[in-house]
């Protein structure tokens, strides 16, 4: 007997012999008391909201229909930011370094020092003697 029911008492059900067996089959197959395993079916059914009545592949049906309805809300976000955020994001630092390297173009590079700048060594001379 389970724990959980072991201060209540026991009601019958009427119900047909054949039946009987093959829930007993089905009960010691499933695992745990008669009782337990009506209970759990019981759950199961309210929690899905089916019935034994209704039909398993209909009802998958209308949840594939629910689900690919929210994947492609979500595709739409997705292509949403790709247009409003990810493009021009992209665009700018394209024109950025498209810029950077015409601007590298332009300018020859030079190999000594800047003519007018102080050298590294002046630098830190006159910072030596301000401290």
């Amino acid at each position: 007997m389970d724990r959980e029911y072991k201060n209540e008492g026991f009601a019958t059900l009427k119900i047909k012999r054949s039946v009987a067996r093959k829930y007993r089959k089905f009960s010691n197959r499933i695992g745990g008391s008669n009782s337990s395993v009506l209970d759990r079916m019981i759950t199961f059914f309210e929690r899905h909201k089916i019935s034994p009545d209704d039909e398993l592949p209909n009802h998958l049906i209308q949840t594939e229909k629910k689900l690919l309805q929210r994947i492609n809300a979500v595709i739409g976000i997705i292509k949403d930011i790709e247009k409003k955020q990810t493009l021009p994001t992209i665009g700018i630092l394209q024109a950025l370094f498209e810029a950077e390297l015409q601007g590298d173009k332009n300018t020859k590079k030079q190999k000594g020092p800047i003519p007018g700048e102080p050298s590294l060594e002046e630098e830190l001379r006159k910072l030596e003697k301000m401290l």
